[in-house]
């Protein structure tokens, strides 16, 4: 079984489901509200640990009723927290997140402690792992635990999310030029690189030093991107209720696919399918477990 180390960011999100989203001055009815554990990273930790891959999960909780939660969330789902820190003065991270009919969402963050603010909170951390997947992180402690996880020859993926991004190319080279694999979506590759197409887009972290970058592309479906070439694969067909979630599915389900020795085709492949079950179901942490997507 592959060992995963997982650092970035876990919250509690409150989930409200509405007809539509309000215009200016508007109010509407919410038709459900949820509060559920989330947060991009803690998310596709839970997908990886669904596929049967052992997931530790690196990042911080205050000492609250909602840390207990994410805690309680993350043992339920066979994810090692002995690493996840509550701060005795801290407060846990949330988001609101608003979801349409039509499975659209905005987000809106709520702050709170989530991510190791120092390099020294990495120590005690076993860094034998197969791979280290890296979201929400400081620099200095991104680049530290990808050098003690490619010490032990680990793999190591990027994906800074749209917030990440939002910091700038500038900021973000370092990690990327770090990671054997970025992961993003068009919106965030345009952020990062000024190009509303894929492959000028590709071309330019290329150019900064990437060396993989795997780009989700909504309905038009996923492509792997290296120097050498581009492997594509359609979207999987889906009933889209919340697309909440969607992407970390997919990026669990890409890595696992690849730490069991999946050709790039099958690893987007997989990962497509993994992504349309996430939305056809509600919440962040709708990824499949293995049996449900691959069925014996």
């Amino acid at each position: 079984m592959a060992r995963v180390l997982v650092l970035g960011a876990a919250a509690v999100d409150t989930v409200v489901r509405v007809p539509a989203f309000p215009k200016t001055d508007d109010i509407v009815f919410p038709e459900e509200v949820l509060r559920v554990p989330g947060g991009s990273a803690a998310n596709v930790a839970v997908a990886l640990a669904r596929l049967g891959t052992e997931v530790s999960f690196l990042g911080t909780v205050g000492a609250d009723a909602d840390g207990e939660t994410i805690r309680a969330a993350f043992t339920s789902e066979r994810v090692d927290a002995s690493a996840l820190f509550s701060l005795p003065k801290g407060r846990t991270a949330g988001a609101f997140i608003a979801v349409n009919a039509k499975g659209e969402r905005v987000m809106y963050s709520l702050g709170g402690d989530a991510v190791y603010t120092s390099v020294n909170q990495l120590d005690g951390v076993s860094f034998a792992c197969d791979a280290l997947y890296i979201a929400e992180a400081f620099t200095e402690v991104g680049l530290e635990a990808a050098k003690r996880a490619k010490a032990h020859g680990a793999k190591v993926f990027f994906a800074p999310g749209g917030v990440m991004c939002g910091f700038g190319l500038e900021e973000l080279l370092p990690l990327m030029q770090e990671a054997d694999t970025v992961l993003l979506s068009e919106p965030e590759l345009e952020t990062l690189t000024g190009k509303t197409e894929a492959q000028p887009g590709a071309d330019a972290l290329f150019a900064s030093g990437a060396k993989a970058i795997v780009l989700t592309q909504g309905a038009r479906g996923a492509s792997l991107f290296q120097p050498g070439g581009i492997v594509s694969t359609p979207a999987s067909n889906a009933t889209v209720v919340d697309t909440t979630g969607a992407g970390d599915a997919f990026a669990g389900a890409y890595l696992f696919a690849e730490l069991r020795g999946d050709a790039p085709n099958e690893r987007l492949a997989f990962a497509s399918r993994c992504a349309a079950f996430a939305c056809a179901r509600v919440g962040a942490r709708s990824s499949p477990r293995l049996d449900e997507i691959e069925p014996e």
